[in-house]
């Protein structure tokens, strides 16, 4: 074996531990509006950086999305409007306005088992006194 390809050899192998395929599952947990969120890949094809890729990206858009329509806080979209509620209007973005109509048709396609309107069983139950 050349010396070159010696060097060549060492590169690869090293290199090869973030570019792996996954043998099992790959899971990441975290918390994001006001609950446990976890998202597991199932793929073989893809190297362990594209699934972490993919989760990040994941990640960030339930983060996203939990900055625009949190109620539990008032910085968003929602907590703005919860704010205002009897008082005054608020604008909201299309994007808001479109994820709670498909919210609703979810309800009503469900028979009522999604519901967005979660609010009022938050407070009978005191889920964030547990915590």
């Amino acid at each position: 074996m050349t010396k070159s390809s010696g060097i060549l050899l060492i590169i690869l192998v090293t290199s090869g531990c973030a570019c792996r395929r996954p043998d099992s599952p790959v899971t990441r947990e975290s918390t994001a509006m006001n609950t446990y969120v976890s998202i597991t890949v199932y793929d073989d094809e893809l190297s362990t950086d594209r699934i972490n890729i993919a989760m990040d990206s994941a990640f960030a858009e339930i983060n996203r999305i939990e900055r625009m329509a949190t109620n539990y806080a008032d910085s968003g979209e929602i907590g703005r409007t919860n704010l205002a509620a009897g008082v005054d209007s608020v604008v909201v973005s299309e994007e808001l306005a479109a994820l709670i109509r498909r919210s609703l048709a979810y309800s009503d396609s469900t028979g009522g088992a999604f519901d967005i309107t979660v609010g009022p069983l938050e407070q009978l139950w005191d889920f964030l006194a547990a915590h």
